[in-house]
């Protein structure tokens, strides 16, 4: 009954929330994967058969290989609680267990399991979540999801209300109204794909809003692994400077490492005064002149597959802010190869670096369509995140 640090979700799993250009889309999502889970089901049956549990089900699962079950309800109870899957089909799911052969008892509920957020205040279609973890900053992420293609964000130190907040980031005068999330290019109920992975500290949000932007833009919430030991303001709000849903090359993605330019936003500076600082995020070796998704030719030399080893390269994502570097985001691989035509999302790799050993990623391609803009087009790369973890 191990509790998994790392999960992760995507719009394709059935019974996912639907994500669209409307009104509150993106608050159903953000509750389903942080709060409730999604795509319950009442087990027909589970019998447990050489160190593995299967259940089938009245309908598919919602899980796919290696994403994180709620089990409950069932004897023996060393079936209960969060597991990770081994193999689904059309109508099952199994996960291992140490539990001897034979058949459970009793109502069994499978979910797909939240990552254990809560949402500290509400009201209509704006909500404020706030990491559970006891180890985490504290700090509160406000989403308004009032509008149709983007929803704003902001950061607070602390929140008394949906609406009032202590210490923002980014402050007014960095971006008015607060950061952009994107969710369509367009104001109407047509589903976008999106796709979630986080642990108890902080989470991706990764959008693929249509238009020009047919693949994904990569936003984030939540703690970084700080160069400061006790940083108690390392949490971080990355996001859009504007609406970017239908443009080609989006600078304050995630996939993208960027030289220059606030493209996140601190809580504080690591000295702890003051408030809201800008940070850039670029990719640790990222060593062209220039700005660059990730996997892109123009992010740096080397070949894919590399030529000593025949690998895949990764590297981690850089959070510097105030001249320095502050930390690094959690969870998600940069690659320094031209690599962005090897891979399409969903896509999952294990890699051969032993810092990585025992991990998948899953490919997640980001910037502007291929069929756009050419298979040389600079607008788009690829991205890995580790649904294994633990990420720190």
């Amino acid at each position: 009954m191990a509790t998994f640090p790392v999960k992760h979700f995507h719009s394709a799993m059935p019974g996912a929330p639907v994500l669209s250009g409307t009104a509150g889309a993106l608050i159903a999502v953000l509750d389903a994967c942080l709060l409730n889970g999604f795509g319950l089901q009442t087990a027909t049956s589970v019998v447990i058969s050489g160190g593995i549990a299967t259940a089938t089900l009245p309908a598919a699962p919602a899980a796919a290989k290696d994403s994180i079950i709620l089990v409950a309800g069932a004897t023996p109870a060393g079936l209960n609680g969060e597991q990770r899957v081994t193999s689904t089909a059309s109508n099952s799911v199994a996960w291992a267990t140490t539990e001897a052969d034979g058949t459970a008892t009793g109502t069994i509920s499978i979910k797909l399991a939240p990552l254990g957020w809560a949402k500290a205040f509400t009201a209509t279609n704006i909500a404020a979540y706030k990491a559970s973890d006891v180890a985490s900053t504290g700090m509160l992420l406000r989403v308004d999801d009032s509008g149709t293609t983007n929803a704003r964000v902001v950061g607070y130190e602390a929140m008394t209300d949906a609406n009032t907040g202590v210490a923002p980031f980014p402050l007014a005068s960095q971006i008015s109204g607060g950061g952009y999330w994107s969710k369509s290019w367009q104001a109407n109920a047509t589903a976008r794909p999106w796709f979630v992975a986080g642990d108890s500290r902080a989470f991706f949000l990764c959008v693929a809003p249509g238009g020009y932007s047919t693949n994904y833009t990569v936003h984030q919430f939540g703690d970084f692994v700080s160069n400061k030991s006790g940083d108690a303001y390392g949490c971080a709000l990355a996001c859009n400077a504007g609406d970017r849903t239908d443009t080609a090359s989006i600078a304050e993605c995630l996939g993208y490492s960027s030289k220059a330019g606030a493209n996140a936003y601190i809580a504080r500076a690591s000295n702890a005064l003051g408030g809201s600082v800008g940070a850039v995020h670029v990719g640790a070796m990222h060593i062209s002149n220039g700005d660059a998704y990730s996997g892109n030719p123009a992010y740096g030399p080397f070949a894919y597959p590399n030529n000593a080893d025949n690998g895949l390269l990764f590297c981690k994502l850089l959070v510097q802010s105030g001249g320095g570097l502050r930390g690094t985001f959690p969870g998600v691989h940069h690659v320094p190869q031209n690599a962005q035509d090897a891979f399409v999302t969903g896509d999952t790799v294990a890699p051969t670096d032993p810092v990585l050993a025992g991990r998948t990623l899953r490919a997640l391609r980001v910037g502007a369509s291929g069929n756009s803009w050419g298979t040389t087009s600079t607008y788009y790369g690829a991205v890995f995140f580790d649904i294994t973890g633990p990420w720190r």
